[in-house]
């Protein structure tokens, strides 16, 4: 665990969007019930199964949440990258966490105690919306996976991720550079796809001359026909 009396928490909870708008004073009391830990690459964050610790937002580096069968094989849910958080969906019920956390690199992690966060939704109406606001975000996003899961060719759906990792599809424009948030493998499972397969697509993708391969780097060569493949 670092030491993290080097670290401001209060002043770096104030620059994560997960507490934007959130009062000074409520921030300052969840930082004095949190803590900042380092995680190696592969390392687990939280475990399928086991209680939910509270509210993890993650400062440097990417987490994967995966969920694992009985017969043991693993299925990516989500890639969370630098100011995202997790652990919200498991805080306000007392029941097991149903997906897993894992550093896909060197990652610091911001905790902050389920107990504090509860106490704070409890005597601050504003931080509770803010709180319900998240998860309906996260909600609405498990849906759109869903329903691109169900409707999209996996072309198609290979399109939408490269998209969305610029931000702002709608300003893509020719020399735009984006990069893979993992490996090709973590990226096919989270697209319910094989490894092959996705480097099939972005081959195609590049032989089309739409967009340029360099490792995890993507250059996007043709941004109007590109956001076009993603119907």
């Amino acid at each position: 665990m670092l030491d993290t009396s080097r670290f401001d928490l209060l002043k770096l909870m104030t620059h994560q969007s997960v507490f934007a708008g959130v009062d000074q004073d409520v921030l300052l009391r969840l930082s004095q019930c949190s803590q900042l830990r380092r995680y190696g690459r592969g390392e687990l964050v939280s475990r399928q199964g086991e209680t939910c610790a509270g509210l993890q937002v993650v400062i440097t580096g990417t987490v994967k949440l995966f969920v694992v069968s009985r017969a043991g094989q693993e299925k990516v849910v989500e890639i969370v990258q630098p100011g995202g958080s997790f652990g919200e969906s498991f805080m306000f019920q007392d029941v097991a966490c149903l997906l897993s956390g894992q550093a896909t690199c060197d990652a610091l992690i911001l905790q902050v105690q389920r107990e504090a966060v509860l106490q704070e939704a409890e005597l601050d109406p504003s931080f509770a919306m803010r709180i319900v606001s998240r998860l309906s975000h996260r909600l609405n996003q498990a849906l759109q996976h869903l329903q691109s899961q169900s409707l999209l060719t996996a072309p198609q759906r290979v399109v939408g991720f490269l998209l969305r990792q610029h931000g702002d599809p709608l300003r893509l424009s020719r020399g735009t550079r984006v990069t893979l948030p993992g490996s090709k493998a973590m990226i096919a499972s989270l697209l319910s796809i094989t490894p092959e397969y996705f480097s099939r697509v972005l081959r195609d993708l590049e032989q089309a001359g739409l967009i340029k391969v360099e490792r995890r780097e993507i250059t996007i060569v043709d941004a109007e026909r590109l956001a076009v493949c993603q119907g």
